[in-house]
C-alpha cells in the first residue's frame, strides 16, 4: 500500500462532501443511523479523484481479522451473486476509560465501513462476504487535539524505515514504573500466590562485551522467543563454548544468525545489558546442560525483564526481526488529508498478524509467549508491545490507560490476553496463564484442558520434544492445580485427563533417539500420537471427584 502523506485535498466527491467527519469521530454513530456511501464500484470509480472514497478503498484493502481479501478481490467475489454491493459509513467507540478517576472519563472513535445493510446481520452461510465491519479509518493524534479530542487512542505517524525503538524504551520503562505488581508478577492473584524463582546456572550474552557470561546474581535480562531455521547458522557446542566466553567473541565469526545479532544492538538499544538465547546460552550437545536449561524454561522466561519476539511472516520465514534493520524494506502507512482532518489507515490487531507467522504455529515458542512478562513483537507491519495491563504499537498513542479500560476487541490496541479487561467479551477465545492456586477443581482442570487443545495444534521439528517443549508450563501447573504429572496428565485428575479425543488422523508418535518400532511416550497420553487432540471439556472435577 502507497502511502499519502499530508495532502490538503479537498477534492471531494457530492457524497462524501455532504458527510461531517469530524462529528463522527467525536461521537459514536451506531451502524442503525449509517450513512449510505453508494454502490462500491462507484466508489472504486470515483477514488481518482476523490480523498474520501480513495480513504474508503484504503480501508478496505487492509486486512481484518478473517478477512484476507483486498477491495478489489472483494468487489470480484460479491459480483459473482449477480447483485452490486453498497457500503455504509458509521462510527463506533474503540476505547472507553472510566475505571479511575486519575485517568479522568473519556472515549475514542473511529470510523467504520460496512458492505452490509444496517438491517442484516452477518450471515456466514449465505453471504460470508458481506460484513457490518470491513474497514476501519482512524483520526491522527495531532488532527485529534485541534476537535479539542484526547490524543490517546487516536493514529501516529510511525517511521518509514525501521521500528522506532526510543519508542520501544519508553513502552518498557512505563511498564516498568507505573503497572507494579500487575506486570512485574503476571498472574499472581492475592489468594495463594507461589514464588517464581530465579534461573540457576544460567549463560547469557553481554550485549556490551560481545561474549557469554554467567549472569550476576539479581541482574536483569531480555530474553529472545524465535523460529529455528531448518539448518541453523552456528549454535553453541562444548567446541566452541569456552571460546564463546572471550571477550568480543561475537565480534571474530560471521555466523551466528541474523536474528541473533539484530537481538543483540536490540537489547543494547533498549539499555539493557543481558541477553538470553536458546541457540547461544544451552550448550547443545551437552545433554547434561541441556536438560537443567530445559527444566527451567519457565524461570527463564518468567524471569526476564522482556522478551523479544521475531514475529517474521510466512511459513517459510527468513532469519530477521521484521523492521529492525532498514535494508531493502519500508514499512507503508496510509494518512490521506479530508476535509482538514488526517485520516489513517491502523494496522491490524496484534493476535491476527501473529496468526499468520511460523513463530505462531511452532510448539516451542507457545510456552515462551505465556511465560514471559512482557513481550516486544516485530512484525511485518510496526512493533507491538504487550503486558498485563494492555498493548501499544507505534501506529495509535495506546499508553498511559487504566488496565481495565475498555478496548474494543480486534482493533491495533486490543489486548486478549489481560484478566483485567472491562467485561468477560473483552478475554473471549484467548488463554490466562494463572501463577496463584485455582480457587475451583473445574477451573482448573479447565484451563490446563484449554492450554493443550491449542499447544497440540503447533508443529515440531523432533516429535520427541513433545513434553520438553512444554515444561515450563507444565512447572507452573503442577503448582497452580497442586498436583504432579504423568506424560502430561494430571495425576490429581488422572481418570479424566485419561478421556482425551483425538479429531486427527492419528499416528504414533516417533523418536529419532529410538528405533522406528520403539515408542517413548504410552498410547494412552496425547503426548504419545501425532495428530491434534481435544481434552475433556465437558467433565466437571467438581462433580465427578479426583482420583485417589
Amino acid at each position: 500500500m502507497a502511502t499519502s502523506c499530508n495532502q490538503d485535498d479537498e477534492n471531494l466527491c457530492s457524497a462524501c462532501v455532504q458527510i461531517d467527519i469530524a462529528s463522527l469521530f467525536r461521537q459514536a454513530c451506531a451502524r442503525e443511523d449509517a450513512t449510505h456511501l453508494g454502490r462500491l464500484e462507484d466508489i472504486m470509480g470515483r477514488a481518482s479523484y476523490c480523498a474520501f472514497c480513495e480513504t474508503i478503498i484504503a480501508s478496505l484493502s487492509s486486512p481484518l481479522p478473517y478477512q484476507m481479501t483486498d477491495a478489489t478481490s472483494l468487489l470480484r467475489l460479491l459480483q459473482n451473486d449477480g447483485a452490486g454491493t453498497d457500503c455504509w459509513l458509521y462510527s463506533y467507540c474503540i476505547f472507553e476509560d472510566s475505571k479511575a478517576s486519575i485517568y479522568g472519563q473519556e472515549k475514542t472513535c473511529r470510523l467504520a465501513i460496512s458492505t452490509l445493510h444496517p438491517d442484516k446481520n452477518f450471515d456466514r452461510k449465505h453471504d460470508p462476504v458481506r460484513r457490518s465491519h470491513s474497514g476501519n479509518i482512524q483520526l491522527s493524534a495531532s488532527s485529534a487535539a485541534s476537535l479539542s479530542l484526547s490524543s490517546r487512542f487516536h493514529g501516529r505517524a510511525i517511521a518509514r524505515r525501521r521500528v522506532d525503538l526510543q519508542q520501544a524504551r519508553k513502552w518498557l520503562d512505563i511498564c516498568k514504573t507505573t503497572h507494579g505488581s500487575i506486570c512485574e508478577h503476571p498472574g499472581f492473584q492475592d489468594k495463594m500466590p507461589f514464588t517464581m524463582e530465579r534461573p540457576e546456572d544460567l549463560t547469557v550474552i553481554n550485549v556490551h562485551r560481545m561474549c557469554l557470561q554467567t549472569l550476576p546474581p539479581n541482574a536483569h535480562y531480555v530474553a529472545l522467543s524465535y523460529c529455528w531455521m531448518d539448518k541453523p547458522v552456528m549454535v553453541n557446542t562444548k567446541s566452541i563454548r569456552d571460546a564463546l566466553h572471550t571477550e568480543e567473541a561475537f565480534l571474530k565469526t560471521s555466523q551466528i544468525s541474523s536474528t541473533i545479532q539484530e537481538a543483540i544492538e536490540c537489547t543494547k538499544e533498549l539499555g539493557q545489558d543481558f541477553l538470553w538465547v536458546d541457540a547461544m546460552c544451552i550448550t547443545q550437545d551437552d545433554s547434561i546442560h541441556k536438560m537443567q536449561q530445559i527444566n527451567q524454561m519457565d524461570r527463564v522466561y518468567g524471569n526476564a525483564s522482556l522478551t523479544i519476539v521475531a514475529a517474521t511472516p510466512g511459513k517459510h520465514a527468513k532469519e530477521r526481526l521484521p523492521g529492525f534493520s532498514s535494508l531493502g524494506h519500508f514499512r507503508n502507512q496510509y494518512v490521506k488529508k479530508v476535509q482538514g482532518l488526517e485520516l489513517m489507515i491502523p494496522f491490524g490487531c496484534l493476535e491476527d498478524l501473529l496468526f499468520r507467522t511460523r513463530w505462531d504455529a511452532r510448539g516451542w515458542t507457545f510456552q515462551e509467549a505465556y511465560l514471559s512478562r512482557r513481550l516486544l513483537f516485530f512484525t511485518e507491519c510496526q512493533a507491538y508491545f504487550q503486558c498485563s495491563c494492555g498493548v501499544c504499537c507505534e501506529d495509535s498513542v495506546g499508553e498511559y490507560h487504566h488496565p481495565a479500560a475498555f478496548v474494543h476487541h480486534s482493533i491495533n490496541l486490543w489486548n486478549p490476553r489481560t484478566c483485567y479487561g472491562a467485561d468477560d467479551h473483552d478475554n473471549f477465545g484467548d488463554l490466562w496463564l494463572l501463577f496463584s492456586r485455582y480457587s475451583s477443581e473445574s477451573d482448573a482442570f479447565r484451563a490446563y484442558c484449554n492450554f493443550i487443545s491449542v499447544y497440540m495444534r503447533r508443529q515440531l521439528s523432533y516429535p520427541e520434544d513433545i513434553l520438553d517443549a512444554v515444561s515450563g508450563l507444565l512447572k507452573v501447573f503442577e503448582r497452580s492445580m497442586d498436583t504432579s504429572f504423568i506424560s502430561g496428565l494430571p495425576i490429581r485428575w488422572f481418570d479424566h485427563a485419561l478421556l482425551w479425543e483425538l479429531y486427527d488422523p492419528a499416528s504414533r508418535r516417533k523418536s529419532r533417539t529410538l528405533g522406528e518400532t520403539e515408542q517413548r511416550f504410552p498410547s494412552w497420553s496425547w503426548t504419545g500420537w501425532s495428530a491434534g487432540s481435544e481434552p475433556p471439556f465437558w467433565l466437571d472435577p467438581d462433580e465427578c471427584g479426583q482420583a485417589n
